[in-house]
């Protein structure tokens, strides 16, 4: 509910519920850099930020290799260079120079663990900070939204479930991209639900393709979205062919300057077999490599990444329920929608559904049918929380 909306008590109340929020997002920052996940992507990300100041290959290897098995216990590292793919990389210089281009283009992460390393910050923490400031972001911007539109005490107990649910708290751990990656993106999509200009889109859009450059793919269906099929959120067709000239320019910037393996490579490494030396090793994918791979991952998805069949369950029930009709809610219809269409094309593009990828679309979902379902229909006022659970059944019974 708006804070204008409030009175003195509620607004005092209100308050209270957001400091309640802050000391838990700081209780899950402080745990997400005391026990990072240290993933091994972490090393190419390491050597990257590495050689921005050090164009000696070898020294680059050397130090990478050096900086981890100083900071990370012999546990781990014996892990993260376990098997014959990590071996063979870590054993290797020429192997590990081949894997850079895997990971190349993601340059702004890449240059935020740059500046906070250069600060004094030791690099492998440096990889996961970005990670965690960046889910600090994505929380309070969710707690914003929902506070927006639900009372006080449902926005903060919503809060507390979706932190976890959506997997904020999982990209918070990990040295990758995703968690700065899925800021931009829920907040385009905040953007987007608030009507705002389609200026904002544009450079949400273009930071979200500098921080991962397959960001286009989303931002091409945004585009197309406002410019063609949304009824609450349109732009003109000069906006339309602004941002999409815009967003190009920064995709090929991305891939052309920093460099970066094409789709049959990547879709090989990932899915049929690890390349060691992706630029010196022969690799085709088929069209039967392609079909057993895509059935394949729908079954992993099916029953290995949980999330994405809640919430792809809970995006139908909004994008086709017939009780979401307010010019307020609609909005919610329409993007529902387009997620939906994301999944699908994503899927049938590159069929890796883990659930890190797909966090911003998570929390929109999670928000979507919180104040669908929450929100009275006169959009004044809100239900309160009890009544949440006979109202959700309601609604899906009407279905």
């Amino acid at each position: 509910m708006p804070l204008h909306n409030l009175s003195e008590r509620e607004f005092v109340i209100s308050k209270v519920y957001s400091v309640v929020f802050l000391i838990y997002l700081l209780g899950l920052s402080v745990i997400a850099f005391i026990k990072p996940f240290h993933n091994w992507d972490m090393i190419p990300y390491m050597g990257i930020v590495l050689s921005y100041e050090n164009s000696d290959p070898q020294k680059v290897y050397t130090q990478t290799y050096s900086e981890l098995k100083s900071t990370v216990s012999a546990d781990e590292y014996a892990l993260l260079n376990s098997g014959a793919y990590r071996a063979g990389v870590s054993s290797s210089n020429e192997a590990f120079q081949q894997q850079l281009p895997f990971y190349t283009n993601r340059p702004l992460y890449t240059s935020l663990v740059y500046l906070f390393h250069v600060a004094g910050v030791p690099i492998i923490n440096a990889t996961v900070l970005v990670s965690i400031l960046a889910g600090i972001g994505m929380a309070l911007v969710m707690y914003k939204w929902l506070s927006q539109n639900l009372e006080p005490l449902a926005a903060l107990l919503i809060s507390l479930i979706l932190v976890p649910a959506t997997g904020i708290l999982e990209v918070m751990r990990l040295s990758t991209p995703d968690a700065l990656s899925s800021l931009w993106l829920l907040l385009c999509l905040y953007m987007i639900v608030h009507n705002k200009p389609a200026l904002y889109i544009g450079i949400l859009g273009c930071l979200s393709i500098f921080t991962r450059a397959d960001n286009i793919l989303f931002m091409g269906l945004v585009v197309a979205f406002a410019g063609f099929y949304s009824n609450t959120y349109r732009i003109s067709k000069k906006e339309f062919l602004i941002l999409g000239i815009c967003f190009l320019l920064s995709y090929f910037g991305v891939v052309l300057y920093f460099g970066s393996y094409g789709w049959e490579t990547t879709f090989y490494h990932v899915f049929i077999g690890r390349l060691v030396t992706p630029l010196t090793t022969p690799h085709h994918v088929s069209v039967f490599m392609y079909i057993t791979t895509f059935i394949k991952q729908y079954v992993i998805t099916l029953l290995g990444y949980y999330l994405l069949p809640v919430f792809l369950f809970c995006a139908g029930v909004v994008a086709f329920s017939s009780n979401i009709r307010v010019t307020s809610q609609s909005i919610y219809k329409e993007l529902s929608l387009l997620l939906l269409v994301f999944f699908v094309v994503r899927f049938l593009i590159f069929p890796d559904m883990q659930n890190r990828y797909f966090v911003p679309e998570f929390i929109m979902i999670g928000i979507a049918i919180a104040v669908s379902f929450l929100k009275k229909q006169n959009d004044q006022a809100v239900y309160s929380t009890q009544s949440f659970g006979l109202s959700f059944l309601r609604k899906l019974k009407s279905i």
